[in-house]
């Protein structure tokens, strides 16, 4: 997906399906918390945002379904005339 580049403050919702947290080790175990930073790092490296620091409102849970697999990002924000990432 390409999507459209946003400007000033955004909302971020991450959902984690639970089989993707997975350590190559076997371990399940990890932090949602450990995760945020990387996760919004990749969508102002891809100029989704303009910069973390607009970031108003964040959330982030975990699927538990078995039907759900990888990593879900939804950014609520206005966009930016014009540009596309």
């Amino acid at each position: 997906q390409k999507p459209r580049a946003t400007e000033g403050d955004v909302i971020v919702e991450i959902r984690v399906a639970e089989k993707e947290v997975i350590f190559k080790n076997g371990s399940k175990k990890r932090d949602l918390d450990n995760m945020l930073k990387a996760l919004l790092d990749v969508i102002v490296l891809h100029r989704v945002i303009e910069d973390d620091r607009y970031v108003k409102k964040l959330s982030i849970e975990r699927w538990t379904s078995e039907d759900l697999s990888g990593v879900s990002v939804t950014v609520i924000g206005k966009r930016k005339k014009g540009l596309r990432p």
